[in-house]
């Protein structure tokens, strides 16, 4: 298993953009290169539901609102709840012809940052 290093593609674990493990924080790899990390002890509210065949999560948090979309996502969503999701990474929609069919794929991840009134900045 690869681990997620400086220059290197994040293809490993249990999936092609995605790793499963026990940890307080969920790290969000963006297509744009950066980082974000969230703490799940922040985390509202999450809902899983389904638009025009693409596939949607949304975590509430204290301070903003994610925004995971993609296919198969529901495993992804059933991770999140129990806090056993390391990490999950936006894929490049090229990357969709060689990812697993039975597997997540994560074609964006979405962040609204909130402020303190709870409206969007």
């Amino acid at each position: 298993m690869k681990q997620p290093n400086e220059g290197q593609e994040l293809y490993f674990g249990e999936g092609l953009n995605y790793k499963t493990g026990k940890g307080l924080a969920l790290d969000l790899y963006l297509k744009d290169g950066s980082r974000h990390l969230i703490h799940y002890s922040y985390l509202i509210y999450a809902e899983f539901e389904t638009k025009n065949n693409l596939q949607l999560v949304k975590m509430f948090q204290t301070t903003h609102m994610i925004i995971i979309k993609g296919y198969r996502l529901e495993v992804l969503y059933e991770k999140i709840k129990g806090h056993n999701l390391e990490y999950i990474k936006e894929s490049n929609p090229t990357e969709i012809a060689i990812a697993d069919d039975n597997e997540p794929f994560i074609s964006e991840i979405e962040l609204d940052w909130r402020s303190k009134s709870g409206t969007e900045k």
